[in-house]
């Protein structure tokens, strides 16, 4: 299951998508995957939601994105 929510850190906020694991009792633990993005890179990715949907849709694997300079 993958879950988001914010996060904030002294000053900085941040927005984590992380991968839960949900056991046989029905306990979630954090997963070793996820990642944490600052507010200006989630809003990219949320600008770039038609194109990533077109790129799935075509089956585009040349598809890319640059959410940050670096």
């Amino acid at each position: 299951m993958l879950v988001m929510d914010l996060n904030q850190l002294s000053s900085s906020l941040s927005v984590p998508i992380l991968l839960l694991i949900v056991q046989k009792d029905g306990q979630q633990m954090p997963g070793k995957k996820g990642i944490n993005l600052p507010p200006d890179q989630f809003q990219k990715l949320l600008e770039a939601q038609a194109s990533v949907t077109e790129a799935l849709e075509a089956q585009d694997a040349s598809f890319d994105i640059a959410l940050s300079g670096k």
